[in-house]
């Protein structure tokens, strides 16, 4: 008898550990959900900015004047 309840014991305590690890994959699945809703709906903005990002340097103006030594200070 004392056999079957440490069994029925260990296999309390291994569903007790699956349904917590399916707790948190559940959390995991709602977390990317909402991700995944949040791209959908914010899909054009986001991937303007990853072109800018990946884009060459445009952004970067060329200097039109360069800066002229200062004459008579020392």
């Amino acid at each position: 008898m004392a056999r079957k309840a440490s069994i029925a014991k260990k296999l309390e305590n291994h569903i007790t550990e699956i349904e917590a690890k399916i707790s948190t994959l559940q959390d995991e699945l709602n977390a990317a959900k909402a991700n995944y809703e949040n791209y959908v709906t914010h899909r054009q903005v986001i991937e303007s900015i990853l072109n800018l990002r990946e884009a060459p340097d445009v952004a970067a103006p060329k200097r039109k004047y360069t800066k002229r030594a200062k004459s008579g200070q020392e």
